[in-house]
Order: structure tokens, then C-alpha cells, then sequence
């Protein structure tokens, strides 16, 4: 097989995969638009497959993830439920389970290869004092776009590159990262650079503790693609990275040797007690269920 016969092939199940996901995507948009509609925000790769990336095709992904307003939590658990979606780890519940209060995911077991459809009321590694500012400021930065035939809200140019830079340095630790996240920065400043508000992205990475993690996602990609940053990035780049906000998280989670203990041990030190219960709960009740079987 020559080279241009693999890249063919390689495209055309990149595609077929991507046809799943949008059929997914609009199924799942439609159901969250009946009455009475309940609003989510698109995020991570479809949201960038829609808005950023020429052929959606070309950037794969795992799985479907929304933001959602907490108190819709409740009504969306049950709106998907009775789409036939099942609440993952939990299939054989009827009600709303209170240890899964801010995040659900759910599977549609009926397709191909069954996707993960994940639902967040809050990002992890957040600032405790400001958790419920720093949502609302994610909320109040979005953009309306046309996902697949419906109307749907995903985050603007700023709010969604501090997304994907703390999701890929924070969240998941650089040494976890994989390419694809970092070649999103770098189309972020290439195709949209000019919508980046970068004075009120800083001010909300401070907020959030996100500085450090921001730093070291656009060092990451300007190694990687040669990112063409402005000449403002550049001078805050210079400075001195120990002095950022949530420095020490990131450097702990840059290591390529930390362990998933470490990595949830890491992600509970930004834990407030509302949230802290609840997922112990969960860890409690897994355990038990693990016992069992």
C-alpha cells in the first residue's frame, strides 16, 4: 500500500467515525431541545470540529461533552433516561443519583460503538472562593452556532482556548496529554487569533488558578507548531513560571510517573466540602458495589 492509499484509508475511517459522532450530537441536541429546552453548552472536540477545524472530520475524539447548568442536573438525568440513554455505572437506577451531582455520562448502547456523553456543572481544579463566579463567567462567554442542523451555544474564542489549555495541562497533566490538544491552541491563534480577548482571558486564568496551566500549554504548543503568538503573549511568557497561579499542580501533574491515585489526590485538594461529600460518596458506593460483584 503506498503512502497516499494509507492516508485514504486512514481518512475514510476517521470520517466514518465522525459521521457517528454527529449523528450523536444532533440526537442528543434534539432531545435537550423539547419542551421545555434545557441549555447546554458544547465543548471540548465537537465544539472545535464545528467551529474550528475546516473538515470536522479530522479531529477525533472519544467522546460528546456539554456544560450544563447545575440545577438542571435532576431534569436532564431523567430527559435522558427516557431517551433510552443509560447513566454509566448506574444503568439499574431509577432516580437521579445525588453522588453524580456535577458531572453525568451516559451511553447510547443502540449505535456501532457506544460513545460517552458527558455533562458538566463544574471543571475540576478550580479556585474554591470563586467556583461559582468562574462558571457563571464561562456561561456568559459563549457563542450561538448551528451544530449539525441545531442551534446550540459553544464558547467564544477566549473562553474556549483557557478551556483547552487547563484541560490539557491541569486537568489531565501535560505528561497525559496528547497531541491533538495542543495542535487545537495553535489552530486557535492561526484561525481565530484576532478574536482572542487576551487581557480578559489572563484576568479569568488568575481567577480561576489557571495561570500556570495556560503558561504551559502555550509553551507546549509553540514548541510543537511554531504557534504564531502576539507580541503580548510573548512578554508574559518571559516571566518567571513558579510565580503563576497553580504552578505547584502543574508541575506535580507534569511528571510522567504520577499515578490516577495521585492524579484524583491532586484534583481533591481544590475540592470544596459541597463537592467533597458527594464524591466520596461515590467512591464509597463503587467500592461496595466492587465487593459485591
Amino acid at each position: 500500500m503506498d503512502v497516499r492509499a494509507h492516508l485514504d484509508a486512514g481518512y475514510t475511517e476517521s470520517r466514518a467515525a465522525w459521521l457517528q459522532r454527529r449523528h450523536e450530537t444532533s440526537q442528543v441536541l434534539a432531545i435537550l431541545a423539547e419542551e421545555p429546552p434545557i441549555s447546554v453548552v458544547l465543548l471540548k472536540g465537537m465544539a472545535l470540529a464545528v467551529t474550528l477545524y475546516a473538515d470536522a472530520a479530522l479531529r477525533p475524539m472519544n467522546d460528546i461533552d456539554f456544560m450544563v447548568h447545575l440545577n438542571d442536573i435532576p431534569r436532564l438525568f431523567q430527559r435522558m433516561r427516557s431517551h433510552g440513554f443509560d447513566d454509566k455505572g448506574h444503568s439499574h437506577r431509577s432516580e437521579f443519583d445525588t453522588t453524580k451531582k456535577y458531572q453525568l455520562t451516559f451511553t447510547n448502547q443502540k449505535t456501532h460503538a457506544p460513545l460517552n456523553i458527558e455533562f458538566h456543572a463544574r471543571f475540576t481544579h478550580l479556585s474554591l472562593l470563586d467556583e461559582d463566579n468562574v462558571m457563571a463567567w464561562f456561561w456568559s462567554q459563549t457563542d450561538c452556532v448551528t451544530a449539525y442542523d441545531h442551534p446550540t451555544q459553544v464558547l467564544n474564542p477566549s473562553a474556549s482556548l483557557l478551556y483547552a489549555c487547563a484541560h490539557a495541562t491541569q486537568q489531565h497533566g501535560a505528561a497525559r496529554a496528547i497531541l491533538i490538544w495542543f495542535y487545537d491552541i495553535d489552530l486557535f491563534w492561526r484561525e481565530r487569533g484576532n478574536e482572542i480577548q487576551w487581557e480578559a482571558l489572563l484576568e479569568q486564568a488568575r481567577l480561576c488558578r489557571w495561570e500556570a496551566a495556560l503558561c504551559a500549554a502555550l509553551l507546549r504548543s509553540q514548541l510543537y507548531f511554531q504557534t504564531p503568538l502576539p507580541a503580548i503573549v510573548h512578554s508574559w511568557l518571559q516571566q518567571d513560571p513558579s510565580q503563576l497561579s497553580g504552578y505547584q499542580s502543574v508541575q506535580r501533574l507534569a511528571r510522567g510517573d504520577i499515578t490516577r491515585t495521585q492524579g484524583m489526590t491532586e484534583a481533591l485538594r481544590f475540592m470544596s466540602l459541597t463537592r467533597l461529600w458527594p464524591f466520596l460518596g461515590s467512591l464509597l458506593h463503587l467500592g461496595t458495589v466492587s465487593d459485591e460483584n
